[in-house]
């Protein structure tokens, strides 16, 4: 576990990626049925997309 933590801080040291954390009591989260990618899109917005067992979906902050 340390070591994970320790590679999630140097990727933070990058310009281009930021680490968010979904707090534990959370009940209501993408992220927490399956993996997903929050994307900051230019002129789009915050994209999120999410793989699941059924397909792929890909939502916009913007609806």
């Amino acid at each position: 576990m340390v070591q994970q933590l320790d590679r999630l801080r140097e990727m933070t040291a990058r310009s281009k990626i930021e680490v968010l954390v979904v707090p534990a009591d959370t009940w209501n989260h993408p992220g927490l049925d399956s993996g997903f990618k929050l994307l900051r899109v230019p002129d789009a917005g915050l994209m999120l997309y999410q793989e699941t067992r059924v397909g792929a979906e890909l939502s916009s902050s913007n609806r």
